[in-house]
């Protein structure tokens, strides 16, 4: 078993805490790249000159995943506030500990710095898939925490509709927006409920 750190957004750990999210998706870089004058279904991924069928390129992307492997754990990383002096450092947390309209009060550092003993949240991976972001199940977008209720009053078309908003505010500016239907990391979770370390 292996411990791997997680970014998660403030909203999305609000998620986590409130058991709405248990998937998160996460780009895979460098993006696998069809190979258009070679026969149906060839990729090329990772260096020049490793070419895969779709079953093969699955299958290597899956034993690839940065963050991990099946049973593996995650420690959350998330915006926060240190404070105190060193050894008697205290730590408060975007989501849930401080109010919004007090968030102007704090320095906040971005959940990149946060260290491994200040996060509050692991994860144990529980399943691991590859896709491409926009073929994203009404299921999937529950488990990721973008609906807060299953509501199937406006169709599943809306609902992707919401999701890809989401997916465009995290990684449109990156160069994976929604429309370029990039491959993803498709991971599964559980909280751990003693996870302070």
């Amino acid at each position: 078993m292996k411990q791997h750190p997680i970014l998660m957004s403030t909203p999305m750990v609000k998620a986590i805490l409130c058991g709405n999210k248990t998937m998160t998706r996460r780009v895979i870089k460098p993006q696998p790249i069809k190979i258009d004058d070679a026969f149906d279904g060839t990729w090329e991924w990772k260096d020049k000159g490793h070419y895969f069928d779709d079953l093969t390129l699955i299958c290597e992307l899956i034993s690839s995943c940065p963050y991990g492997q099946e049973s593996d754990k995650l420690w959350v990383r998330e915006t926060h506030f240190i404070g105190g002096v060193k050894p008697k450092e205290w730590v408060m947390y975007k989501a849930m500990d401080c109010p919004e309209k007090k968030w102007g009060e704090y320095i906040w550092r971005p959940s990149i710095f946060m260290p491994r003993w200040a996060s509050r949240i692991t994860l144990e991976i529980t399943g691991i898939k590859v896709e491409r972001v926009q073929e994203i199940t009404d299921n999937d977008i529950y488990s990721e925490g973008a609906l807060n209720v299953k509501d199937t009053t406006f169709g599943s078309g809306f609902n992707k509709k919401v999701f890809a908003r989401l997916w465009d505010s995290i990684n449109a500016q990156r160069g994976y927006s929604w429309e370029s239907n990039c491959w993803v990391w498709v991971i599964s979770f559980k909280r751990l409920h003693n996870d302070w370390n």
